[in-house]
């Protein structure tokens, strides 16, 4: 969900909650590419979790690359070899597909916990 917020603050016109990006131990922290990075490591963290199922490894294929843009955006943005940099872009749009993508996977999760609990009780 935080993720889908970042998106929203850096795509539409609203004024950032912060007039510098936030620093972590002296280095400026992106919002766009942390956010999404951090989605990435904790999905494909659960995934491991889970196991070998259909949800983790289709979770797993948007996870990956997620991680690596952002990790890769995060690297290339410290370097300031000059340029347009398209990395919080693209960080940001595969950071929304993991994000919908997740949510999907737990709303799917719910109504088959609700039907499963439902069955259950009238049979």
């Amino acid at each position: 969900m935080a993720t889908l917020l970042v998106t929203a603050a850096e795509l539409t016109a609203l004024p950032q909650p912060y007039p510098t990006w936030p620093e972590l131990f002296g280095l400026p922290v992106n919002p766009s590419l942390v956010v999404p990075g951090t989605l990435a490591a904790a999905v494909l963290a659960g995934a491991a979790l889970d196991g070998l199922c259909f949800s983790s490894l289709w979770l797993t294929a948007l996870g990956l690359p997620t991680l690596f843009v952002a990790l890769l955006s995060i690297q290339t943005l410290m370097a300031e070899t000059g340029g347009v940099f398209w990395g919080g872009l693209l960080t940001l749009v595969l950071g929304v597909v993991l994000s919908l993508a997740t949510l999907l996977r737990e709303a799917l999760r719910g109504r088959v916990d609700v039907l499963t609990t439902l069955g259950s009780e009238t049979g």
